[in-house]
């Protein structure tokens, strides 16, 4: 449960007792349970748009962009922005490294500076940010307005865009010093990978795993794309491939749903 509290924490923004939550240092055996927390944000998600049918559809699909934001979608949109930009963030170390780790004033003016560097978003990461909420608030709105789409999707996509990330971590050479890819070991992904196809097991149906296929493959030409160019992924990779994975699945659902 500390390990699940500890992925709340650090991939959303509900708050977590200090007590309650996991030592950041097995960040990366966490990692495992994504699935779990796509689950979570997911049926969050669907109960929302349960109790916002009094709504008018676009306000129902602002709150709902809302919620996803606060539920993990802001660090993704963080990701994704950085990535477009060309930039890269300070890598992730074990936090005892950190903390053993005395910076010097030039360090710590190049930290400065990369922070600086780092928050001046550029014209490239406000343009596809922008479109990236554009796209969630319009599925949104195509989903709550056409009772025929089966709305599980909302379940199911932030499940599969999660798994999809710890592929991502487990399987594409990362950019040193690769802390994540390093220490997620294959036990790790096949504990995610079974976690991911027990709970899809209920939502069966060709559309569901139409749209999984379709959103895996656009993750796979993203990371070879991104592994050819810059020679690995950095930890920025995975944010912004998740969040592109749940828009890629959001948008197969509605095709494949429609006609299976």
């Amino acid at each position: 449960m500390k390990l699940f509290l500890l992925l709340i924490k650090k991939f959303t923004y509900i708050p977590v007792p200090v007590k309650w939550r996991g030592n950041p240092q097995f960040l990366p055996k966490a990692l495992r349970l994504l699935p779990l927390l796509g689950l979570f944000c997911g049926a969050l998600i669907y109960l929302a748009t349960l109790l916002l049918r009094v709504m008018p559809v676009a306000s129902a699909a602002a709150v709902l962009l809302g919620l996803n934001v606060l539920l993990g979608g802001a660090f993704l949109l963080r990701d994704l922005i950085t990535v477009a930009d060309g930039l890269s963030i300070a890598p992730l170390y074990p936090p005892d490294v950190e903390a053993d780790t005395i910076p010097s004033p030039e360090a710590n003016a190049e930290e400065v500076a990369d922070k600086e560097r780092r928050f001046n978003t550029g014209k490239a990461g406000l343009v596809w940010g922008g479109v990236w909420l554009l796209a969630l608030y319009c599925l949104y709105l195509w989903y709550l307005s056409t009772p025929s789409v089966s709305n599980f999707a909302f379940i199911c996509a932030p499940l599969i865009s999660r798994w999809l990330m710890s592929w991502m971590i487990y399987y594409f050479y990362a950019i040193p010093p690769a802390w994540l890819h390093r220490n997620f070991q294959r036990k790790d992904f096949v504990i995610s990978s079974l976690l991911a196809l027990l709970f899809v097991l209920p939502f069966s149906r060709v559309a569901l795993y139409m749209s999984i296929l379709i959103a895996f493959f656009g993750v796979y030409l993203f990371a070879t794309y991104r592994q050819r160019t810059a020679g690995g992924l950095d930890d920025a990779c995975y944010g912004a491939g998740c969040a592109w994975a749940e828009i890629l699945f959001l948008l197969s659902w509605i095709a494949f749903d429609h006609f299976f």
